[in-house]
């Protein structure tokens, strides 16, 4: 069991600063998430060369980016929560252009 994380909190019942916090993010940012419509938009992506001769091309690495947009967004706005929190700001101040 690591403190700290949303499973933790949801799988363990877990109720520490930690996991309570890694909760809190996380119910925060899917709800940021759903009023966020438009997609993410990824500039200079350019070909992997990877360690073995294996060539991935840009359209590639975008698609399985936009597989993943979603853990992304979520991902984004959990460390955007934590920031706030360790810097004593307050959240709404992460709405304002």
């Amino acid at each position: 069991m690591q403190h700290g994380k949303r499973a933790t909190y949801a799988n363990h019942g877990c109720r520490c600063k930690l996991c309570t916090a890694a909760q809190s993010a996380n119910v925060w940012a899917r709800r940021q998430v759903k009023a966020w419509k438009a997609p993410l938009r990824v500039e200079g992506v350019q070909e992997a060369i990877t360690d073995t001769p294996i060539f991935i091309p840009p359209s590639v690495i975008m698609r399985a980016l936009e597989r993943k947009e979603q853990s992304i967004k979520i991902e984004a706005m959990e460390i955007l929560w934590h920031e706030a929190k360790k810097n004593g700001g307050d959240l709404a101040e992460l709405t304002q252009p």
